[in-house]
C-alpha cells in the first residue's frame, strides 16, 4: 500500500472516531443537570424574596377597622348582673362596652389588635369593674366576696366562652387572658359555687338581633333556634346550677 494510501486510510479512521466520539456525548444528562440548578437558583431566590417581605398587619386579626359583637355578662350565684353601662370608644384601644350588654370590638390601636384582643384586656378598661383573686366589684358599686358568695357555700371564679351563636356547651378558663375574641362570640364571667356551669349571659338576644341574616348560614340558623326558645329571654333562662356540661382549658 503506497503512502497516499495509507494516509487516506488513517484519515478515514480518525474521522470515523470522531464522530463516535460526538454521538456518545450524554447531551441529556447534561441538560438535566442544568435544569436542577435552575430550579434550586429559583427556589432559594423565591425563599429570600418571602422572608425579605413584610407581613401585612391585616392578616392578623381583629385588625384596625374590624367591627366585631361580643355578647357578655356576669353570672353571680346563678344570676346575671346588670349590664355593664356604656364605655367610650377609644377604652382598651377599641374595646369597650355598648351599654347593651355586648362587647364591641373595633381596634383603632394596636392595643386592640390580634392576640391583645382578650377578655383580660378589655376588663381592665372598664371602669368600676375590678375583680381580684378573692372578691369581684361591679360598676354599681357592689362587691361579692368569693368565700361568702352564694348563701355562704363559697364561689370559684371562672370564665366561659361559647364561640359561636350555635355552641351549647361552653368552655371554661381559669385567666381572662386565655379568651381571645371571636366575632359572635358568648362570654361570662362567673361567680357559682366550684362545679357549676353558667348559662349563656342574657345578651345573646342583643348579639341575634344585631347580626346580619346576610353574613353567614349559622346566625340565620341561631337566630330561629333562640327566637323561638324561652331560654333567649333573662327571665325564664335555666339556673347556671343546673347539670350543665362544659370543656375546661388550662
Amino acid at each position: 500500500m503506497n503512502s497516499n494510501a495509507s494516509r487516506k486510510v488513517a484519515k478515514a479512521a480518525a474521522s470515523g472516531r470522531s464522530s463516535k466520539v460526538r454521538k456518545q456525548i450524554p447531551l441529556g444528562y447534561y441538560s438535566s443537570i442544568a435544569a436542577i440548578v435552575l430550579a434550586g437558583v429559583f427556589v432559594v431566590g423565591y425563599s429570600r424574596y418571602e422572608k425579605t417581605q413584610t407581613v401585612s398587619s391585616t392578616g392578623v386579626l381583629p385588625a384596625i377597622g374590624t367591627k366585631w359583637k361580643v355578647a357578655f355578662g356576669v353570672d353571680v350565684c346563678g344570676t346575671y348582673e346588670p349590664n355593664l353601662p356604656a364605655s367610650p370608644s377609644s377604652s382598651a384601644g377599641g374595646l369597650y362596652s355598648g351599654g347593651n350588654g355586648l362587647i364591641e370590638v373595633a381596634p383603632i390601636s394596636s392595643a386592640a389588635t390580634g392576640s391583645n384582643a382578650n377578655l383580660a384586656n378589655f376588663l381592665k378598661g372598664e371602669k368600676g369593674l375590678k375583680i381580684t383573686s378573692s372578691s369581684i366589684t361591679l360598676p354599681n358599686g357592689k362587691t361579692v366576696s368569693f368565700k361568702d358568695a352564694c348563701g355562704g357555700r363559697g364561689a370559684a371564679l371562672s370564665y366561659a366562652s361559647w364561640p359561636s351563636l350555635l355552641a351549647t356547651t361552653p368552655t371554661i378558663y381559669r385567666s381572662a387572658s386565655q379568651i381571645k375574641f371571636q366575632n359572635d362570640e358568648l362570654v361570662a364571667v362567673a361567680v357559682l359555687p366550684k362545679g357549676k356551669t353558667p348559662s349563656k349571659p342574657p345578651s345573646e338576644v342583643a348579639l341575634v338581633s344585631g347580626s346580619s341574616s346576610s353574613t353567614s348560614t349559622s346566625v340565620v340558623t341561631s337566630t330561629t333556634a333562640v327566637s323561638g326558645s324561652k331560654a333567649s329571654t333573662p327571665s325564664t333562662r335555666p339556673s347556671s346550677t343546673s347539670a350543665t356540661s362544659s370543656t375546661v382549658a388550662g
